[in-house]
């Protein structure tokens, strides 16, 4: 599916919101996110005020035909900093790399997405379940990457 994801500027809290849920957390940014099929939120939070141990909440919700009263699948899921650039998303089922690539020779800058499925083997195993992809975006719609589709065998102990 072509499709734009249109991240919109991240704002910053300062000082940081507590939102009190069934704990309470410190949002210091916030991001929100057109995904194509869905929309999304990003959150960078404590759970102190004053904390410098960050950690990333998100949730994107898919949409049938872009519209946003017509959600049928809902994913939270929490994130770990890999790296300036990249980011690794994990919800009940899935896990998501996501990582920016700067522009290199021909290729512009790239906002790529490799994903998979996985069950839990007991209290210990994580196994790959089905078909992994990856997803190529750019800023520019005419230059669009195929979505590929393959199979990964992959048991972390």
């Amino acid at each position: 599916m072509k499709v734009d994801h249109h991240w919109f500027p991240q704002i910053n809290q300062d000082p940081p919101k507590k939102i009190q849920a069934f704990h309470d957390v410190w949002v210091h940014a916030v991001q929100f996110a057109w995904i194509g099929d869905g929309f999304g939120w990003n959150v960078v939070a404590t759970e102190e005020e004053d904390s410098s141990d960050y950690f990333l909440l998100g949730t994107v919700y898919h949409v049938r035909d872009k519209d946003p009263s017509q959600i049928y699948l809902h994913r939270p899921h929490v994130g770990i900093s890999a790296t300036k650039d990249q980011l690794i998303w994990m919800t009940s089922r899935e896990v998501f790399l996501e990582e920016r690539l700067a522009p290199k020779g021909e290729f512009p800058e790239r906002y790529v997405i490799t994903g998979f499925n996985f069950q839990m083997q007991g209290n210990s195993r994580l196994s790959v379940v089905g078909n992994s992809f990856q997803a190529i975006y750019t800023r520019k719609s005419d230059q669009r990457y195929p979505w590929k589709q393959y199979w990964i065998n992959l048991t972390a102990p």
